[in-house]
């Protein structure tokens, strides 16, 4: 378990020889070429995005050929490639444009025959999840190295052969785009935090951080936008909560800027107070979401991680009794008109 877990939140530079040995190993147990090219990148968006754009291009008729050959990718002017680059991650730093742009060239073998830009679009998204996690796809060879390597099982043939070349890939690098010609396969992350209960977590920083800045920002597991974990609390605007539709992320977004704060910049009024089914404190509140049409919600502790959230209920609803009926199910035909 602790072996495993290790691999799979490794921060140390990838084992290039290791994957790219396991990977034609790999290729050679499916009854394939080993691959012409493998492309190492920074970050699992170059992967997505690299990987995809490559197998559209190599698929490319060659009586469609789009430019004649430029001498590098440095001289290149703006092409089909670089215009989905800009459109698909247009919120991503230049850097990362020119790391994809840099290793989709390179997956290529400098092909420069080009799909237009719908079809490579189109080819990311519907393509980018034929990828093999690496180092966070860890549970798989963690599950079957128990029978190898513990229970010292028999299996036929070369199945623990074949078993162990993919072991290696996960021991030894991050997310990889296989393809008959190339692989791009991405470093280890150079930072990954979590908080005391192991989930993904940073207040005021990324979760995860790749060597090209790319980025993963998680409160207490949850995936968040960059701009609520790099804002400071009190800098967040309460309203964030109307706007996020979100549960497990309005939860956050309360925990953050305290459920206190939240109530008092909606212009909460506290229409009763009691407990709840668990005997902890609870109220009902009338709350102004911004369209001038207060609503009643019941304000909870959550039993789990002991923050507390906020839930509709119907208008009706008027004290906790009524509340709690609702929550459990207890709905009279007036609540629900």
């Amino acid at each position: 378990m602790e072996k495993w877990t290790a691999i799979g939140l490794c921060t140390e530079e990838a084992d290039r020889a290791t994957f790219e040995d396991a990977a034609r190993r790999c290729y050679g147990y499916a009854g394939l070429q080993p691959p012409k090219r493998i492309i190492w990148v920074e970050s699992p968006l170059t992967v997505c995005v690299a990987g995809p754009m490559a197998a559209a291009m190599l698929a490319q008729p060659v009586g469609q050929s789009k430019a004649p050959p430029k001498a590098s990718c440095a001289t290149m002017p703006p092409s089909q490639v670089h215009q989905t680059l800009t459109a698909l991650i247009a919120h991503e730093p230049p850097v990362l444009h020119e790391a994809a742009l840099r290793a989709t060239r390179e997956a290529t073998g400098q092909v420069t025959r080009e799909p237009a830009q719908e079809a490579l679009t189109q080819a990311v998204r519907s393509s980018w999840y034929h990828i093999i996690g690496g180092q966070f796809w860890a549970a798989w060879p963690a599950y079957t190295s128990f029978y190898r390597e513990v229970l010292d099982l028999d299996l036929p043939g070369d199945l623990w052969d074949r078993d162990r070349a993919y072991a290696d890939t996960v021991k030894s690098a991050c997310w990889w785009w296989p393809h008959p010609e190339f692989i791009v396969v991405s470093n280890r992350p150079a930072v990954i935090r979590r908080n005391a209960q192991g989930q993904l977590h940073r207040d005021g920083g990324p979760a995860i951080q790749f060597r090209d800045g790319w980025s993963l920002y998680a409160l207490n597991g949850v995936q968040m936008p960059k701009e609520v974990v790099e804002t400071s609390a009190e800098m967040l605007n309460p309203r964030l909560v109307v706007e996020e539709k979100n549960a497990d992320r309005r939860r956050e977004i309360v925990r953050k800027i305290g459920v206190e704060r939240v109530c008092a910049g909606l212009g909460a009024t506290v229409l009763d107070r009691g407990t709840d089914d668990a005997g902890q404190p609870c109220e009902v509140l009338n709350l102004e979401l911004g369209d001038k049409r207060p609503r009643p919600y019941i304000k909870l502790r959550h039993p789990g991680i002991g923050t507390y959230h906020v839930e509709g209920i119907p208008p009706a609803c008027k004290t906790v009794e009524q509340a709690l009926k609702y929550r459990r199910g207890e709905r009279p035909v007036i609540w629900q008109r």
